[in-house]
């Protein structure tokens, strides 16, 4: 490891993969240094469920970007960046060597925030962000009964199906009137819960964690809406919060995540931000579609050739057994002045599609059961819809 580079890149997650492959697909001729706090550099952790499940293998985690390989770049693994010096350009290492740099990209990603437990209940307790949790989660299931999982986002319900696949018992505690609230309406959120029931995952709303206590090797899970339930196995999967500490300690501008122009430019010139530790004009996405597009957006730029980040419409897809789930855009939109929405629901072969329009502009769309619309839809998204061509759209025949 030499002592100074062109580019020092901290974090070696998806952000950070997506990157560097950008800048070997167009040449970056600079040397570059990837600091990345984990063994294993680079994997595809949307994965990590299906790593958990035993549906893939460790080895199907990996991306196939051989960027590793670049005579140009180092790999600095089980390291962290302990601080950054934006005057002299320069950051410090975990283990003490002190790193100039012409350009940095921080891409450190999020944590998921959990309450503070007494130190004899944190052996049961777990997230699921790294391969590291995987395999912890996976050697504490074999011992297991009754797991529960404290979130019924995205991630939430990949790990609870997760761990249904490997024989447990699972329950999932959401604070919010309906799974998935953020991404899915109401009904839609029932349809989810009703057809979790069916799998014979428990689902439990309106409420969250308040204190957990231990007694003869099981927690005693303590819930504000004073209801208690037992489990010796809990994942938290409440959220994503930006890791911006570094970049605070730097003195970059920062505000629910680290500010960035268009440009993926913080707030010093020669520092950038991207994935889920950035906010970019339009907001903080914890989405693989938008941190791919920032990636690809900062490679050319730090290639010289200077691109916008543009946020387009994204959607999202839950990959849990049985279920084809599909949502984009405003699906719960706050002002209900010309808003217009198109339902079809069929209880008996468990669809449900919900198009949002305010005038004739697609706005939203949820899916269930039957999604082979997805891809028009969201190509269609803030667009102008005419009347004729909304019955193809709803129906996926148009």
């Amino acid at each position: 490891m030499r002592d100074g580079y062109q580019l020092v890149v901290i974090g070696g997650g998806m952000a950070a993969n997506r990157l560097m492959h950008q800048l070997q697909q167009l040449g970056f001729p600079g040397s570059t240094l990837v600091v990345s706090n984990e063994k294993s550099v680079g994997y595809n952790r949307i994965l990590l469920p299906g790593l958990l499940a035993g549906t893939c293998r460790e080895g199907d985690l990996q991306t196939g970007t051989n960027w590793h390989q670049n005579t140009n770049t180092t790999i600095a693994p089980a390291q962290s960046v302990v601080k950054i010096c934006p005057r002299r350009q320069r950051v410090t290492l975990s283990n003490g060597c002190k790193i100039k740099y012409a350009k940095l990209v921080i891409a450190t990603g999020s944590h998921v925030p959990q309450p503070d437990f007494d130190p004899a209940v944190q052996p049961y307790v777990f997230t699921l962000r790294n391969l590291r949790d995987a395999q912890r989660i996976k050697t504490h299931a074999a011992t297991a009964t009754h797991a529960l999982v404290v979130g019924g986002g995205l991630l939430g319900l990949e790990a609870a199906d997760a761990l249904h696949e490997l024989g447990l018992k699972v329950s999932v505690l959401h604070r919010g009137s309906h799974l998935m609230n953020r991404q899915l309406d109401r009904p839609a959120g029932d349809y989810l819960a009703q057809h979790l029931a069916t799998q014979s995952i428990n689902v439990v709303l309106n409420t969250a964690v308040n204190h957990v206590t231990l007694a003869a090797g099981q927690c005693r899970v303590h819930m504000t809406d004073g209801t208690t339930m037992t489990a010796d196995l809990i994942v938290f999967a409440t959220g994503a919060q930006p890791n911006i500490a570094l970049a605070e300690q730097a003195g970059l501008a920062c505000r629910g995540g680290i500010c960035t122009n268009q440009f993926l430019q913080t707030s010093d010139p020669d520092i950038y931000a991207i994935g889920e530790c950035a906010r970019p004009p339009g907001g903080t996405y914890s989405l693989v579609d938008a941190t791919h597009a920032q990636a690809d957006a900062l490679a050319h730029t730090l290639c010289g050739t200077p691109r916008a980040y543009v946020q387009k419409t994204l959607g999202t897809r839950l990959k849990v057994s049985g279920v084809l789930l599909f949502a984009a855009g405003d699906t719960q939109p706050t002002c209900a002045e010309n808003l217009n929405d198109v339902v079809i629901q069929d209880r008996f072969n468990h669809i449900y599609r919900r198009l949002l329009f305010r005038g004739n502009r697609l706005i939203g769309a949820v899916l269930m059961g039957e999604i082979s619309a997805a891809r028009e839809i969201v190509n269609k998204m803030n667009q102008r819809v005419e009347p004729a061509d909304i019955d193809g759209l709803a129906f996926g025949t148009g």
